[in-house]
């Protein structure tokens, strides 16, 4: 079982680097102006600018059992910071800043 775990984690690990890959081909050949690539193990010291409330989720469970509403909360919120963070620093003509909460 471990194994199978293993290789369907490195599958998708590819399949996330593939994509992150054909983004920047896309964007060189003029085919999208503009992306950004946020996902939740970005280390935080390549983040373009500081986060002082940035959520630390890096020890969170995100296993297939059930999660806990403070985990999903948790989760989705430092996606959406990570986003945010991310659009502000790379795409700022395309957003509206929006509320935080």
């Amino acid at each position: 079982m471990l194994a199978r775990m293993s290789s369907v984690f490195g599958a998708l690990f590819d399949r996330a680097q593939n994509a992150s890959i054909h983004l920047h081909e896309a964007q060189r050949s003029g085919q999208i102006k503009h992306f950004i690539f946020a996902y939740l193990g970005q280390l935080d010291k390549n983040r373009p600018t500081p986060l002082s409330d940035l959520v630390d989720a890096h020890l969170d469970p995100t296993g297939f059992n059930a999660m806990q509403r403070e985990w999903i909360d948790r989760l989705s919120t430092r996606g959406e910071q990570l986003t945010l963070c991310l659009a502000r620093a790379y795409i700022p003509h395309l957003i509206d800043e929006p509320a935080i909460r």
